[in-house]
C-alpha cells in the first residue's frame, strides 16, 4: 500500500503488483489468495500479512510485537527460520514477546522491561526461565498456578454425542461445578470448533448431539441463548470477538448482562455504575476511567475487561479459548488466579490453550482432542506433562506411520 508499481502513464501495474505480491509471501513459504479481502482473512493470516508486508521493505532493524501471538506452531516455525535469515544478513531483529518458550528460542540476547524501565540485560543462555519470570514480575516466583480444587461439586454439564461437520465427532464429556476441565490437542485438532460450538458462536455447520446444563437441554443455535442460560466465552480474538474497542471500559462491562438488569425496557444508571465499579475493583483493571475507550488499555487489562463483562453477567459456566494471549506474565499469574477463584465459587471452566503447561497447570481433568473426537480423558496428575504431550503427539505419529507403510508398500 503506497508503493505500488505504476506504468508510464501513471496507472497502477497490476501484473506486476501481483508479481511481487506473489514472491514476497512464496520467499516467506505463506498461503494467502492474493485476491482475499482482509477483513475476512483468519487472525493467524492477517498476522502473516502484516509480517510480509513490513519485510518487502529490506528493513535494517525489524521490531516484531507479539509477531506469533494468532500463528500455529508450523506458522511460528517459518517465521523463525526467516528470522535467522535475516540476522545471518546482518540485520536486526527487536523481537517482542510474552511467551517465554519462544524467546529463549529465537532471541540471543534478552532485556526485560517493568514500569518503563530496563531492569535487567542478558545473554539467553546465561539466564533461567524462572529467573527470568522473576525479574519480569518483580518478585520470587513461588506457585506460578494456583492450588487446585480439592472437592468438586454436582454435575452442572452433561454433553452427549455432539458431532458438528467433521471438526467435533460423538464428543461425550461431563462437567461438575467448581471444575475446570483442559482441552488438550496439537493446533486444528477440533477444539477452537468445540468451545465456540458450546456457546453456540460456530454458525456455519448443522450440529448433531445434545448439551444440558442442570440436566435440561440447552439451544446451541445462537449466543444469545447460551449467554441467557448462563454461559460466557473469553475468545483467542478479544479485539474481534471479546471487545467493542470503540466503546468504554463501563459499556463493554455492562454489554452481556444488561437484560438482567433492566427493569421494563429502562436501565438504572446506578445499578449499572455500581455493577461496572465492582468489576474493575474485583480484577484490579487499570484504566484512566470507566470512561476510557478500552482499545487504549494495555492487552492484558483488556483481556480483564472481557472476564469482567461475563462476572457482570452472573455466568455459571465460562469458556475459555486462549485465556492468556497475548498478556505478560504478571497479568498471566492474576487471570489464572482469577480462574481458579472462579471455580471455587462453583463455576464450571473449559479451557484450551496451546500452552501445554498452561493447560496442565490448571485443569482439574484434561481430555485430549484428535481429529474432533475425544480420545482419552484423565484427572491432572496422573500423567506428566512428558506423558502427556507423548499422549497428544501419539495417534497423529501413528497415522503418518501407517500412511507411510500405505504409500511404500510395506
Amino acid at each position: 500500500l503506497g508503493k505500488e508499481p505504476r506504468s508510464r502513464l501513471g496507472f497502477i501495474d497490476a501484473t506486476t503488483l501481483y508479481q511481487r505480491a506473489k514472491e514476497v509471501l512464496d520467499q516467506l513459504n505463506i498461503e494467502l489468495e492474493l485476491e482475499a479481502v482482509v477483513a475476512r482473512l483468519t487472525v493467524a493470516q492477517r498476522q502473516l500479512l502484516e509480517i510480509a508486508k513490513s519485510l518487502q521493505e529490506n528493513p535494517q532493524i525489524l521490531i516484531m510485537d507479539e509477531p506469533t501471538a494468532a500463528l500455529q506452531r508450523n506458522e511460528i516455525d517459518t517465521l523463525f527460520s526467516l528470522i535467522k535469515r535475516i540476522k545471518h544478513q546482518g540485520k536486526r531483529v527487536i523481537f517482542i514477546s510474552h511467551r517465554l518458550e519462544e524467546v529463549f528460542e529465537i532471541a540471543d540476547r534478552i532485556t526485560v522491561l517493568r514500569n518503563g524501565e530496563a531492569v535487567l540485560t542478558v545473554s539467553s543462555e546465561q539466564i533461567t526461565k524462572d529467573r527470568l519470570i522473576e525479574a519480569i514480575i518483580g518478585r520470587r516466583l513461588e506457585k506460578f498456578f494456583p492450588p487446585k480444587a480439592k472437592k468438586k461439586g454436582k454435575e452442572l454439564i452433561r454433553i452427549e454425542d455432539l458431532t458438528r461437520s467433521q471438526n467435533i465427532r460423538n464428543v461425550n464429556l461431563v462437567l461438575r461445578e467448581g471444575e475446570m476441565l483442559g482441552i488438550a490437542g496439537l493446533e486444528g485438532q477440533g477444539q477452537h470448533s468445540l468451545l465456540r460450538t458450546l456457546f453456540g458462536a460456530d454458525l456455519s455447520a448443522e450440529r448433531k448431539g445434545e448439551v444440558k446444563l442442570k440436566g435440561r437441554s440447552i439451544n446451541l443455535a445462537h449466543p444469545k441463548y447460551t449467554v441467557r442460560v448462563g454461559f460466557g466465552f473469553v475468545s483467542d480474538d478479544r479485539h474481534t470477538e471479546g471487545l467493542v474497542l470503540n466503546l468504554s471500559v463501563e459499556d463493554n462491562i455492562s454489554l452481556p448482562g444488561l437484560y438482567k438488569r433492566a427493569r421494563l425496557g429502562f436501565i438504572k444508571s446506578r445499578i449499572e455504575k455500581e455493577t461496572v465499579e465492582k468489576g474493575i475493583k474485583a480484577l484490579s483493571i487499570k484504566a484512566p476511567s470507566g470512561n476510557s475507550p478500552v482499545k487504549y488499555l494495555s492487552g492484558g487489562n483488556q483481556q480483564k475487561v472481557v472476564l469482567a463483562k461475563w462476572l457482570a453477567a452472573d455466568t455459571d459456566v465460562f469458556i475459555f479459548d486462549e485465556p492468556t494471549r497475548g498478556v505478560d506474565i504478571g497479568t498471566r499469574a492474576e487471570i489464572y488466579r482469577i480462574m481458579r477463584d472462579l471455580a471455587n465459587e462453583g463455576k464450571a471452566i473449559i479451557i484450551s490453550s496451546r500452552d501445554l503447561d498452561e493447560v496442565i497447570g490448571m485443569s482439574d481433568r484434561i481430555a485430549v482432542i484428535h481429529k474432533g473426537k475425544i480420545i482419552k480423558e484423565f484427572e491432572s496428575g496422573e500423567l506428566s506433562q512428558e506423558e502427556t504431550l507423548d499422549l497428544i503427539t501419539r495417534v497423529p505419529r501413528e497415522e503418518k506411520e501407517k500412511q507411510l507403510k500405505k504409500n511404500t508398500g510395506r
